[in-house]
């Protein structure tokens, strides 16, 4: 039996997540849509399913994520009016500010070990919301609204988790999770204040506020040839994961005196999460086809913007022996809880060796926008993952 270490990073920038939504955690993951309810391997499997923890890990080894790192990009639409001036030397972030359009930034920073069917890692989920002030609604006038609200919040875990058969073709898990939450928040003018945006993280850091609560994710997968002893087409996989089941909550810092506009103030709450997630196997340890769905549409750090995600994607394996293994990967991604949200389309590939693996994942989103005169996607994405046995 062998041990998995693995050692996780991601810095995200995305239209999630007042709830912490689900993310592309993982390269196999964003190559593949976001999919992992079923798939997920690792110490990734914690934070798709812990259920799949309940697979063993032996000489017969999947593929498994290590050191990971990944991006993603996107700037939702907030607002039915937009401006169309600019001005010579305002940030990224200004911009997207008058242009009606609310920057969002996610990370995630963990380390994680797997032996057996028991996982342990600890992982910070870090959201940044960038909005205008005084914002009830998405029908609000950019133009005329010059104060924006930075909400800041990171959430650092530490997750034991572990997955068994319950019996043959089903497997059941979960994980039990201490967090501590740290949430910031400013506001700004983005018309007038010349800050760039170290400042505006300086800014918040004095305005934060420490508490801690604890989490609980609860986890399923079956493999339907298995449990009924036949022989199904493709080879199904079902499973079905909630994550945050107890919703966790943690204080807000207090308004300022000489802040006038909205502020946040009740508890940020990380809300329940209900997703499952299918996969069949058309041609055995070459070819799988995956999909994911939450079931609940999840709240955002955007009044009135939701998400609900449909994660799809593939992989074909073009090289196998005994050393090596190369898959290929492609999915797409879309937020079916909003109109004009983009679809990711994604792509990767993996190297898979006997003791050391590479991952590399891509997501685009299917729409451009113009920043600084140039055109750019609405949604981008890049991750990497590295394991490691011993």
């Amino acid at each position: 039996m062998k041990k998995l270490l693995t050692l996780s990073l991601a810095i995200c920038l995305s239209s999630s997540s007042f709830a912490l939504n689900w993310q592309m955690v993982g390269a196999r993951s964003m190559a593949m849509g976001g999919a992992g309810v079923v798939i997920a391997s690792g110490t990734n499997a914690q934070y798709y399913n812990p259920a799949l923890l309940g697979e063993a890990i032996g000489d017969e080894k999947t593929d498994e994520n290590g050191f990971h790192f990944g991006v993603q990009i996107e700037t939702p639409v907030v607002s039915s009016e937009s401006s169309d001036s600019t001005s010579e030397g305002m940030s990224y972030i200004k911009e997207l500010l008058k242009k009606g359009r609310a920057p969002l930034i996610n990370s995630d920073i963990g380390f994680g070990i797997r032996r057996g069917n028991f996982g342990f890692s600890i992982r910070s989920l870090d959201v940044m919301a960038i909005r205008p002030a005084n914002m009830a609604t998405r029908n609000i006038a950019p133009p005329s609204q010059t104060r924006a609200l930075a909400d800041v919040a990171a959430f650092t875990e530490a997750s034991f988790g572990y997955g068994f058969y319950l019996i043959e073709g089903v497997r059941l898990g979960g994980n039990l999770k201490v967090i501590q939450g740290t949430t910031m928040e400013t506001g700004f003018n983005w018309h007038s204040d010349d800050m760039d945006f170290s400042d505006l993280m300086r800014k918040s850091w004095h305005h934060k506020k420490l508490s801690a609560d604890w989490g609980v994710d609860l986890g399923a997968a079956v493999n339907l040839s298995e449990l009924f002893r036949g022989n199904f087409i493709f080879n199904p996989d079902i499973g079905f994961t909630v994550k945050n089941l107890n919703t966790p909550k943690f204080k807000r810092p207090q308004k300022p005196e000489n802040w006038t506009s909205s502020w946040n103030s009740e508890d940020y709450k990380l809300k329940p999460q209900y997703r499952v997630g299918a996969a069949i196997h058309p041609i055995a340890d070459r070819l799988t086809i995956a999909a994911d769905l939450d079931l609940n549409e999840n709240e955002t750090a955007i009044p009135n913007y939701k998400s609900q995600q449909l994660s799809a994607g593939m992989e074909v394996i073009v090289w196998n022996d005994h050393t090596l293994k190369v898959p290929l990967r492609v999915g797409m991604n879309k937020n079916l809880a909003e109109d004009n949200a983009p679809t990711y389309v994604t792509a990767g590939f993996g190297t898979i060796g006997h003791d050391f693996d590479f991952e590399l994942g891509l997501a685009c989103g299917d729409r451009t926008q113009k920043l600084k005169g140039h055109d750019w996607p609405n949604a981008l994405g890049l991750s990497m993952s590295f394991a490691w046995y011993f």
